[in-house]
Order: C-alpha cells, then sequence, then structure tokens
C-alpha cells in the first residue's frame, strides 16, 4: 500500500487552478478503481479519516447495520456482506500501485453437504457463512482460479500500457491527441501565447489517493483541491 506516484500537471498560475495532468497509466487504473468500490466501503473509508465524509444518509445506514443486533440479520454473514461488501474488481485492484483498499483475497466457499454441492445446486460464495438454497451454511472452503487472472495483458489493469491520456480537473479523461483536447486547451486559453501556464511534478501516495476519492464526491475541482491546497509539489 506504500507505492508512490508522479504526475505532471498544467497549472494555471493566476486562477492557481489544474487544468489537466499528464499521469503514467498506473494513476488512471487508481482513478478508474474508484467505480468499483462498493458504496458501503466508501462510507467505511471515509468514515475513517480525520475529517470524516458524511455522504448523505449513507453514513448513519452503515452504522445501523453495524449496531443492530445480528440476531435480526437472516444470518450472520448477511450482516457481514453489508458492513464489508465485495467487489468483482477485486482480483484486478489487488495489483494497484497505490491501494486504499485493503481487502483479504476473495475466499470462495461450499456448501456443507458434499451430495449438495457436486449433485444438486453446485452453488460457490464468497461470503463464508452464507445460506445455501438447501438451508445450510456454505463454510466449506475451496480454491477456484480467477479467471481475470489468466487474461492476457500488457501489464496495465483497466488500461493498456501504451494508452496516452490526460485528466481535467472535473475528471474527464480523455486520449492526449485529439480533437476534444485540442478544443479543451483552446476553450481554457492555454493555447494564448499571453497565458500564465507552468507545469509542475506532484508526489501522490495513499494518502493523497484516499483524499481525491473524497474530494471526487464533494468538488468539481478534485485535481486542484489536492494537488494545489495539499501542496505535494515533487
Amino acid at each position: 500500500m506504500a507505492g508512490i506516484l508522479s504526475l505532471k500537471a498544467l497549472v494555471d498560475k493566476e486562477s492557481n487552478k489544474v487544468i489537466f495532468v499528464e499521469p503514467d497509466n498506473d494513476f488512471v487504473d487508481v482513478l478508474f478503481s474508484f467505480l468499483t468500490i462498493p458504496t458501503g466501503t466508501i462510507v467505511k473509508l471515509t468514515s475513517k479519516q480525520s475529517v470524516p465524509l458524511q455522504i448523505g444518509c449513507m453514513n448513519n445506514l452503515y452504522e445501523s447495520v453495524a449496531n443492530i443486533d445480528v440476531q435480526h440479520f437472516e444470518t450472520e454473514a448477511c450482516r457481514h456482506m453489508l458492513l464489508c461488501p465485495q467487489s468483482e474488481a477485486e482480483s484486478h485492484c489487488r495489483n494497484l500501485k497505490v491501494k486504499i483498499v485493503d481487502d483479504e483475497p476473495k475466499g470462495y466457499f461450499l456448501c456443507e453437504s458434499w451430495h449438495c454441492t457436486f449433485f444438486e445446486n453446485n452453488l460457490v460464495s464468497h461470503i463464508r457463512g452464507d445460506r445455501c438454497q438447501c438451508g445450510r451454511c456454505m463454510n466449506v472452503s475451496c480454491n477456484l482460479t480467477d479467471p481475470s487472472s489468466l487474461a492476457e495483458q500488457d501489464g496495465g489493469i483497466f488500461v493498456k500500457k501504451s494508452a496516452r491520456l490526460i485528466i481535467t480537473d472535473d475528471l474527464h479523461v480523455m486520449p492526449s491527441l485529439s480533437a476534444a483536447t485540442s478544443s479543451l486547451l483552446t476553450k481554457l486559453g492555454v493555447m494564448n501565447k499571453d497565458s500564465k501556464i507552468e507545469q509542475l511534478t506532484f508526489k501522490v501516495g495513499v494518502n493523497e489517493v484516499m483524499d481525491l476519492l473524497m474530494s471526487t464526491l464533494l468538488s468539481k475541482t478534485p485535481l486542484t483541491e489536492i494537488l494545489l491546497r495539499h501542496n505535494n509539489r515533487n
């Protein structure tokens, strides 16, 4: 979890705002991974910060599940899956250079009934203690090969290593050489010879990624909020 990423940012010195960043694809993968994080996990993560993030009433909902006695749930596993939800992209996100979700590797469990497992329901759960269709608990651990681990990749996680992308302050992601990019630069005045633009380099680690996730939920300018206000310049 201790990886560090380097970002080159084009900054408007007059307004003190990030225009866009030119990241390596490790950062793009981290940013895209935000879309895979379950809401319950976001609530759990952000509630541990020095200034906890309130996401509408979701914090109250999460605390209610944590505080209600387990006897009110169908099974203890039901409460566990609400408090510690797992993402289908967990096996991919395990390889992120900077991780803010430190999940244990996903386990797989079969029904306690051998006959049910092999001749009737043939079910597998990644929640220990989940209820099988036959009514028994699924507590028998098994090993399964994750198909995503066998997929051919060029070293990337969500985006190809060969892709060249830029990210605007409001998190629009686009190819670095495109008509959309040229239009954006012109609109922002970057192509104007009188514009006061400078390129800065920033270091981004776990704390900055966590702050970026929180800022993404609240702000229209999350990169400016995190890179310039937190002063992570190299």
